[in-house]
């Protein structure tokens, strides 16, 4: 007989935004509990676990665990609100922060908890309402140097013990929860910031390929995100005591400003959440341990859901779902701060064992910092003030050792109508895509080209759409260029991200993925375009007064007759009638 032992596990399900704790439904292996404010013990036998949680207004998870004696005895899951509050405003020149406290044992919101800044201009207070909600701004002077300023964070109550967080401050707006427990004295918590703590992740290398500067990929690989990550808290190193898990999206969410400095550039914080992204999205994967899929110290890459910018938050929805391809997996995409000089010599990034040294010349002079491999955090920083965009900052750093950006989403049909036109006729291309993204993207083109032996493109129809998750119908119309030959035509369309936002599709441009539909097309000849009028039906048959003929396009006799003229099929005719031509489309 096998006995297995029971383990008593606590659960706590909260939400992700505002730290309370919820009403919610989970099931473990299929065999349903109900969670009251978020807190909840069982008893569980040792081994893998199916975990299922959902509340009201938020976003499930579906994860596994793994139980035993050694193993995390406690799980939070952290859902995100489907209709998340709104961050207040930025202004220039100033840090606005906000969020929400609560209480450690029953996870309700705290009244009345004085919170105060310190920081080198002066100390900033505010207190938290019925909510547990706090607001305040302050001003912000530029550092001297590249490192941002410090701060010391301090949430006082009655009755709570105090806790001091030696921070970061920085322009822009931010979400600061904070957790409090009720005693005496205080608690100091230095947050971890990784630029700011060189690591050296786990000791998973492989040695570098040599620059490959004329191996380029025409199309992005269509790689999968996995829905949910665990991370292991409260680590000592890769050893953690408890796991929280989200899904992937938020863990970019909440993690990307605790590696990236949130006041960075634009397109160096989207450079940044694609790595953030992919490096996670590899140990779900190939994961720590059977309880959880990757560390949240310094030792792998810092995760910290208690605070969050306005700024990475949006880089992290900006590039959803976009990860680093390595040979057709998810690549393992590694960064630190300053990748100058760490091997490869001055105004070289690169250690030249395990990454190809890279020609940088922005990060020229600077001191090494870090393990030299992948991108450089604060490379990243200053291409983009140069004007580079997140693109090509990826495109820099990752290309040479064969990392290259792949597609959360792609074209799984397409279909032309009609499809028999001639010169100057309009047809639509229509496309089902599907998107394995948490958000949707805005900024997807739809590129198209006809093609017999040349390609012939209609650029002003490219096409700006909006690509939620899932699957979604779209199209977009095409205008047979003049110059075209008649005869048989492919049709090719792709999805382009518009990464410098013009609405146009460029070389400067993410291109995603493209499906080529053959022989699609019928293009007519010159002569049967000499038409005396056009004639559209939109059902029905078409009388004549006499004798007809009826042509395709490309000029082939499909029919004769007198009187009603019945047409086979939808598309386009051309019915000749004594001297007059009659162009008709069957719709």
């Amino acid at each position: 007989m096998i006995i297995l032992l029971a383990v008593s596990v606590e659960f706590e399900i909260v939400d992700a935004v505002r730290w309370y704790g919820l009403d919610a439904e989970m099931s473990v292996d299929g065999k349903p509990y109900e969670v009251r404010g978020g807190v909840l013990t069982l008893d569980l036998p040792e081994g893998e676990h199916r975990v299922q949680v959902s509340a009201p207004s938020h976003s499930p998870i579906t994860t596994v665990i793994n139980v035993g004696e050694n193993s995390p005895k406690r799980y939070r899951f952290l859902l995100y609100p489907k209709d998340p509050p709104r961050p207040p405003k930025g202004e220039r020149g100033m840090a606005v922060w906000y969020g929400w406290v609560v209480d450690g044992g029953s996870l309700r919101p705290i009244k009345g908890v004085v919170v105060e800044v310190e920081t080198p201009w002066g100390t900033f207070r505010a207190r938290t309402d019925d909510e547990g909600y706090y607001r305040l701004t302050f001003p912000v002077r530029p550092a001297d140097g590249e490192e941002p300023h410090h701060a010391k964070v301090r949430f006082l109550k009655e009755g709570y013990t105090q806790l001091v967080r030696e921070d970061l401050v920085v322009e822009g707006v931010r979400r600061l929860n904070a957790t409090l427990v009720e005693g005496s004295g205080r608690r100091v918590v230095r947050k971890e910031h990784g630029l700011l703590s060189p690591k050296e992740p786990p000791d998973v290398k492989k040695k570098a390929r040599p620059p490959r500067a004329s191996d380029e990929r025409l199309l992005a690989t269509l790689l999968i995100p996995p829905t949910t990550i665990r991370v292991g808290t409260d680590c000592d190193c890769t050893t953690c005591t408890s796991v929280s898990v989200v899904s992937l999206e938020t863990y970019v969410r909440f993690g990307l400003d605790d590696e990236w400095i949130a006041s960075w550039p634009d397109h160096s914080l989207r450079a940044g959440a694609v790595p953030y992204r992919s490096y996670g999205a590899w140990y779900v994967a190939h994961p720590l341990t059977s309880s959880y899929d990757i560390c949240n110290s310094t030792c792998c890459q810092v995760w910290d859901p208690s605070d969050s910018y306005a700024s990475t938050e949006a880089a992290a929805v900006y590039t959803s779902g976009i990860m680093l391809d390595d040979s057709g997996e998810v690549a393992r995409s590694e960064y630190s701060a300053e990748n100058n000089d760490c091997g490869c010599g001055d105004g070289y990034s690169g250690d030249g064992v395990y990454w190809p040294c890279i020609y940088d010349p922005v990060c020229s002079g600077e001191v090494c910092n870090g393990h030299g491999r992948g991108m450089c955090q604060w490379g990243s920083s200053r291409w983009a003030d140069s004007g580079y965009t997140w693109k090509w900052i990826n495109d820099h750093y990752y290309n040479p050792g064969g990392y290259y950006l792949s597609t959360p989403m792609h074209i799984t049909a397409a279909s032309v109508s009609p499809t028999a036109v001639c010169e100057g006729d309009t047809f639509r291309i229509d496309l089902s895509v599907a998107s394995f993204a948490e958000y949707e993207h805005t900024h997807i083109m739809l590129g198209a080209s006809i093609y017999n032996g040349t390609f012939f493109s209609d650029p002003q129809r490219d096409t700006l759409v909006v690509i939620p998750p899932g699957t979604t119908a779209t199209y977009r119309h095409f205008v047979v260029p003049s110059g075209v030959s008649p005869g048989t035509y492919d049709v090719l369309v792709a999805l382009w991200f518009d990464v410098d936002e013009n609405s146009q599709i460029n070389s400067g441009d993410f291109y995603m993925y493209s499906l080529w539909i053959p022989e699609a097309l019928e293009v007519c000849s010159a002569v049967s375009t000499r038409e005396d009028r056009e004639i559209i039906l939109r059902r029905g048959n078409l009388f004549v007064d006499g004798r007809y003929e009826i042509y395709t396009p490309d000029g082939r006799k499909i029919g004769e007759g007198e009187g009603t003229v019945r047409f086979p099929r939808r598309g386009i005719f051309f019915v000749k009638r004594g001297s007059r031509t009659y162009r008709v489309v069957v719709r």
